[in-house]
């Protein structure tokens, strides 16, 4: 955490020099305490996300949360958040030309009140310290109250009436490793053939062959 951050970029003969205004990247909301084996950029979840067209009218289900990105970033949007609300630091405010009074009027000016409407976003994981960690981000990112997490398989997780959204992440091999990941993708496409009908369901993997499955 330097007081002062300078960036060079180099090219040829040429050096450019600029102070770093941002800090920490702009994707890094500022909920994330720990992360978890094989975190998702919180951008890239909003993303997908807004991909998916949905926007909080029906439930919002994961059953495979690992540290809670997915359904931190939905409960943000659902109750209309907007990103770097949760109070993270920037790079600026160590400058010494920095007004505080100033910042603080600017961001009055912008103040987005966040939506009270019902949303029912469901999270669940087998592993119980990743539940643990996502309760934890989604606390600190001021929505724990939107979001149902529960310890469980995936097939014990029950959801409620359709329609409704599912989108998961799982892992596909390469930093969380799993015996059997065909098996794995196999399971998760009975699972949502089972119980998830009148559902949408997005998939995000890096396992194209493992996708076959489902």
């Amino acid at each position: 955490n330097p007081s002062l951050r300078i960036n060079a970029f180099l090219s040829n003969k040429s050096i450019k020099l600029s102070l770093d205004s941002s800090g920490d990247p702009l994707y890094r909301r500022g909920y994330r305490i720990r992360q978890g084996p094989a975190p998702l950029n919180e951008v890239l979840a909003a993303g997908l996300i807004n991909l998916t067209g949905w926007g909080g009218t029906t439930p919002f289900v994961d059953f495979m949360c690992g540290s809670g990105t997915l359904p931190v970033e939905a409960a943000l949007i659902a109750a209309n958040i907007p990103p770097g609300a949760t109070g993270r630091p920037y790079g600026f405010q160590k400058w010494k030309d920095y007004d505080p009074k100033l910042f603080h009027e600017v961001v009055q000016e912008n103040d987005i009140i966040p939506a009270n409407k019902e949303v029912r976003i469901f999270a669940s994981d087998i592993s119980e310290q990743a539940v643990k960690l996502a309760m934890s981000h989604a606390r600190q990112a001021g929505v724990a109250d939107r979001i149902m997490f529960k310890t469980c398989h995936l097939n014990d997780l029950v959801p409620p009436s359709p329609p409704g959204m599912v989108l998961i992440n799982p892992p596909y091999g390469e930093r969380v490793v799993t015996s059997d990941i065909d098996e794995l993708y196999g399971e998760i496409g009975n699972r949502l053939k089972k119980s998830y009908s009148g559902y949408d369901a997005w998939i995000f993997s890096g396992n194209a062959e493992a996708m076959k499955h489902i």
